[in-house]
């Protein structure tokens, strides 16, 4: 039960994030609200039983005040990590595969493409961050927080509040956001990060399973150790002092919250498989590893028939050269004088 829990509720986390993070073709774990997701990435963070989740929000098909709403295992703390900005760029930088490029002859012309509640909801806090409305809920009562939540703006799509008993059944706490009044309705939104108390790595994925489209999740995790999750590829596993680039001193403190990044990514999962979420464990050793993309350059059949051209050329030309060189071997045989 003790990893269940987490399972369960940070799934819903996920799944409402991603909304705001990737566009209705590849939103990985999120339920929107008057919104589509341009992107979505996260950084999590593990250690001592506490897990960090920062995560970039790129909204985009505003037709009214954009909200999400994020159900976490304990009483969450909600801010703006340092050098937020700038981490997702240069994590992609340093994790990036090694790109080999690989020619080959195409032959058609295919196209490609904190205290319990007393109350049956209690708001723990609210503040404005960075651009964001955020507040703080704790809930005993489902509909109690269907209705709290309609009342402030969320309207939950049909599937959801049975996943969200779930959730107020086993205690959870929930981070519900919204754009405050004032700004801008599209665009990107400095990353927040999240923090709370678990017993184990988990990214919330089950409610990803309301989705009409293939899902699509990119994970950085620091942690002790290198991690693997069932169904995501890690593309990228090595010490955080041996990044290159070493981070920027803005992202220093951030990417010192534990020794070893894992880099893991899935990009077409089906929703009708997600009925548990990611839960990290540890991989057998910590390896460093580093994906080979494989890049092709087509050479196309216009191309190819002129290379094809100039082999047989010089294939005739060789034989050719052959072919006299006997005929001379056999004419001064001819008429060479036998020896005595």
């Amino acid at each position: 039960m003790l990893l269940r829990r987490p399972l369960y509720h940070l799934s819903l986390f996920g799944f409402l994030l991603s909304i705001l993070l990737f566009p209705p073709a590849v939103s990985a774990c999120g339920l929107p609200f008057q919104a589509s997701i341009a992107a979505e990435q996260a950084l999590i963070v593990y250690a001592e039983g506490r897990q960090q989740i920062v995560t970039a929000v790129q909204l985009a098909d505003i037709t009214g005040q954009a909200a999400i709403v994020f159900p976490v295992p304990s009483a969450p703390e909600v801010d703006q990590p340092p050098g937020g900005e700038e981490l997702f760029a240069y994590l992609d930088e340093a994790t990036r595969p090694i790109e080999r490029v690989v020619s080959r002859v195409v032959w058609d012309s295919g196209a490609t493409e904190g205290a319990a509640p007393t109350s049956a909801v209690d708001v723990l806090g609210r503040e404005i961050i960075g651009g964001y409305d955020v507040a703080r809920l704790a809930a005993n009562d489902t509909q109690a927080l269907d209705r709290w939540l309609d009342a402030n703006g969320y309207e939950l799509p049909a599937g959801a509040s049975a996943i969200l008993d779930a959730y107020v059944a086993e205690g959870w706490k929930f981070v519900a956001i919204k754009l405050a009044d004032q700004t801008v309705a599209t665009g990107a939104l400095a990353p927040l990060r999240m923090s709370f108390a678990t017993d184990t790595i988990v990214y919330p994925i089950r409610l990803g399973a309301l989705s009409a489209q293939p899902l699509a999740v990119d994970l950085y995790v620091l942690s002790r150790g290198r991690i693997t999750i069932d169904r995501l590829e890690t593309t990228y596993a090595g010490p955080v002092d041996q990044l290159d680039p070493a981070p920027p001193a803005a992202l220093a403190s951030l990417l010192s919250g534990a020794p070893y990044l894992t880099r893991l990514r899935a990009f077409a999962l089906d929703p009708s498989s997600l009925t548990t979420d990611f839960v990290a464990r540890s991989a057998p050793d910590n390896e460093p590893y580093r994906a080979v993309e494989t890049t092709y350059t087509e050479i196309r059949p216009a191309e190819s028939y002129g290379i094809l051209l100039a082999l047989c050329c010089l294939s005739l030309v060789s034989l050719f050269s052959i072919s006299m060189g006997f005929a001379f071997k056999r004419h001064f045989d001819a008429i060479s004088p036998e020896p005595d």
